[in-house]
């Protein structure tokens, strides 16, 4: 692989999922905490571990740090991959399925094929595909696992959707994305979370449900001309998206 992987966590020293697959696939890893964080992960991951400058300022400064980090060292890209992430795998059109894959092979596809472009702002492999028409889409929504172009002006912003947030950053700049189909990634389910105690009380869905209204009324006023909607407001928030990339015309350009 050519481009260093991070992984901002907090609070799953012992239970977070993409360290020991990518220790397993022998992938090297920096795995990002705030300081209150800091003896919990050592014990599992030394010298692997970043400490960010101040602790429990949400996942957004996180990523703001992240990047700025790989930026000062000279990194043209580098990868964000959530630590809830478990699995990839491969797509065979000859027979339909999905294989189990290397996640290095996985990533390192990516890597290989946005490095034959000059504006590609980020990259991801896919949550799920079918039967996917090609091996990758251009101008799409990317979370979970993403390849970040270093040295724009472009970061997470506290308060929103902000991987959406982030991709329309990209594509309102002028640069593509990418998803990949070729490759899946798997994370946990809403009811697989690990979450200490079981499921949700009712007190806690519903502060999560406001949550993420607050968190998606905040993206559409960043992004008034797009009409992005809602849908389940009122059981599980999610941004309504799909039309807005049909919005984005521009074309990976090669090198």
């Amino acid at each position: 692989m050519k481009y260093m992987v991070y992984i901002p966590s907090k609070g799953r020293a012992a239970t977070a999922k993409l360290p020991s697959l990518l220790i397993k696939d022998e992938v090297d890893f920096r795995i990002v905490v705030g300081p209150e964080d800091e003896s919990d992960y050592r014990k599992e991951y030394q010298d692997k571990v970043l400490v960010l400058p101040e602790g429990n300022m949400g996942l957004p400064y996180s990523r703001r740090w992240i990047k700025r980090y790989s930026e000062q060292k000279g990194e043209s890209r580098h990868w964000q991959i959530d630590d809830d992430v478990w699995a990839y795998r491969e797509y065979v059109p000859e027979t339909r399925k999905h294989k189990k894959c290397l996640a290095g092979a996985a990533l390192s596809y990516v890597e290989d094929l946005v490095d034959q472009y000059e504006n590609i702002g980020a990259a991801s492999t896919s949550t799920f595909s079918m039967f996917p028409k090609g091996p990758y889409v251009i101008n799409r929504d990317v979370y979970h696992d993403v390849l970040v172009k270093n040295n724009t002006e472009h970061y997470w912003t506290d308060g929103t959707w902000e991987d959406t947030d982030f991709t329309l950053q990209n594509l309102a700049s002028g640069l593509c994305t990418i998803v990949v189909q070729a490759f899946i990634h798997y994370i946990p389910s809403t009811a697989q979370s690990d979450k200490s105690g079981g499921g949700m009380s009712h007190e806690e869905s519903q502060a999560g449900i406001e949550k993420r209204l607050r968190m998606i009324r905040t993206t559409q006023r960043r992004w008034p001309g797009l009409n992005i909607g809602i849908h389940r407001p009122k059981t599980f928030p999610k941004l309504m998206t799909k039309h807005v990339w049909k919005m984005f015309t521009q074309k990976p350009i090669r090198v």
